[in-house]
């Protein structure tokens, strides 16, 4: 979460309408004329939902956790103890309470417009309880950003991201989502928008991809962004 903060602070000062948050794993599935149309309509594009969800539980934020390790990495003897650290420490301690009455979360990826980044930024700035709440959390990207904004009257503008993810491949599911491959990209040429769990949606991204994707990625190029 530091890294996008850092990013955040440093993009705001260029005064652009819009800042966009992606991954190293995303890639354009549209004409750039697309995206320029879409932006044009105004509105804050994040999915965000009150509350937590089967995946992104209240333990993410209610509990404490720390870095500095592979999580994922089972084999590691510091994943392992620091895990076990973890699970300890719950019987023991637990948040008192949130940083806001209502908390909100949803993907870690958005495009925000200059004066929502702005509001975001002034109210990281002014509470400092807040950054410090995040830090022993979770996935906090997940909810960080749209904790404040489900908090604001910017709530109201909010109409979902504008990245495509395949959670159905049971390969992957639930630790990643699926490759892009041939079949998604006959359902680009058939399909504009989806049904999420953020609500209907026209994506301008798609995610994910490896360096086993170079030749899907010249597909897209010249079969749906030409």
């Amino acid at each position: 979460m530091d890294a996008i903060l850092r990013l955040i602070r440093t993009a705001i000062n260029y005064g652009f309408d819009y800042y966009i948050l992606l991954s190293g794993t995303d890639y354009p599935i549209r004409p750039n004329s697309s995206l320029y149309k879409k932006l044009s309509m105004g509105g804050e594009y994040i999915g965000i939902n009150n509350g937590f969800s089967f995946y992104k539980p209240e333990d993410r934020i209610k509990y404490y956790y720390f870095d500095g390790f592979d999580r994922r990495n089972k084999k590691s003897l510091k994943t392992v103890f620091f895990i076990l650290l973890e699970r300890t420490m719950r019987l023991y301690f637990q948040k008192k309470s949130y940083p806001f009455k209502q908390i909100y979360y949803g993907p870690t990826w958005w495009a925000l417009s200059h004066d929502c980044l702005l509001y975001v930024k002034d109210q990281i700035d002014n509470n400092k309880n807040y950054i410090r709440f995040y830090q022993t959390s979770w996935c906090p990207d997940e909810s960080f950003l749209q904790t404040i904004i489900g908090n604001s009257h910017f709530f109201s503008k909010c109409k979902t991201n504008l990245t495509y993810t395949d959670w159905s491949s049971d390969r992957y599911a639930p630790a990643s989502p699926a490759l892009i491959n041939q079949n998604h990209i006959e359902l680009f040429k058939k399909q504009i928008e989806f049904n999420g769990a953020f609500g209907t949606y026209m994506p301008f991204f798609a995610r994910k991809f490896d360096d086993s994707c170079a030749n899907i990625l010249e597909l897209i190029e010249k079969e749906l962004r030409n």
